[in-house]
């Protein structure tokens, strides 16, 4: 779509008069995209902050404490299973000396996108698109490892990977649902045939409009970065957890192999995080 986005690795600037100017000229399809909701402020804000040198617990708090419906979200999620936490978790400062900013960041950023997506829970193909994201996030924080990467840092990179994805199936539902009727990985030329665009395309759109952290949500990272996203991404896939119903059987490992070291671990990490978040209703 002319004038609505790039791919070039950089964001056009200043980024809200571009966001503005998406929303007010987007035309035809790509309109629907730039109108959709805004994602939680509170986490774009927290993500933000991460990497400052001087960040005070008590001044995170007070950004989660905005938004009580977050902080109560969180609150439940620090107090499960898939946290582990040895203590009951009853604050958020006490969330956060458990857990340190960067954890606790990545859980209001997945509770924030659960969020954003529940209009379109009940779409056939759903289950499959938020599996995908939450595989590709958890082996991220494996590969990030191996890569000398922080952990929660490589959980946001996968989890926010395919926001294209996701934002499409919000604007269009049914439309972009049936896209997927054809059985193949390689969706974008008929995403482009169907709505002028594809879902690299949305998903930089959506970054700019969320105005989310550019170390985050760069076009690179949202394609798929091959030392990080696309490795994540790929692992996901392998191990059944594609934006497709999985092939039976499964495509083999060695044993032992890191293939299937990851495997294991999703299928045991995937279960639990979708468990801790279906109590949140």
């Amino acid at each position: 779509m002319e004038g609505l986005g790039t791919t070039s690795g950089r964001f056009p600037a200043p980024r809200t008069s571009v966001a503005a100017h998406y929303r007010k000229n987007g035309s035809g399809m790509a309109k629907s995209i730039c109108q959709l909701p805004a994602f939680s402020p509170v986490a774009v804000k927290l993500m933000a902050m991460l990497g400052q040198e001087d960040l005070r617990f008590r001044e995170v708090a007070e950004i989660l404490q905005v938004d009580a419906a977050l902080t109560t979200g969180l609150l439940r999620l620090a107090n499960t299973a898939m946290v582990g936490s040895r203590y009951p978790v009853t604050s958020v400062m006490q969330a956060l000396a458990l857990l340190g900013v960067e954890r606790v960041a990545a859980l209001v950023a997945t509770l924030s996108l659960g969020t954003f997506v529940r209009p379109v829970t009940k779409i056939a193909v759903f289950p499959q698109f938020w599996r995908h994201n939450l595989a590709t996030a958890l082996a991220a924080t494996v590969y990030a490892q191996k890569l000398n990467m922080d952990a929660d840092q490589a959980y946001l990179h996968g989890l926010l990977h395919d926001i294209g994805r996701l934002g499409m199936l919000m604007a269009y539902r049914d439309q972009y649902a049936a896209l997927y009727n054809y059985g193949s990985d390689n969706l974008v030329p008929r995403e482009r045939e169907r709505f002028g665009f594809d879902h690299v395309q949305a998903g930089t759109w959506l970054a700019i409009l969320w105005n989310l952290p550019a170390s985050l949500a760069e076009p690179s990272v949202i394609e798929g970065s091959p030392l990080l996203a696309e490795l994540a991404c790929n692992a996901a896939t392998t191990a059944g957890y594609g934006i497709l119903p999985p092939p039976n059987p499964l495509p083999e490992v060695e044993p032992n192999s890191q293939e299937a070291h990851i495997r294991e671990f999703l299928n045991e990490k995937v279960s639990l995080y979708e468990k801790a978040y279906s109590i949140m209703g």
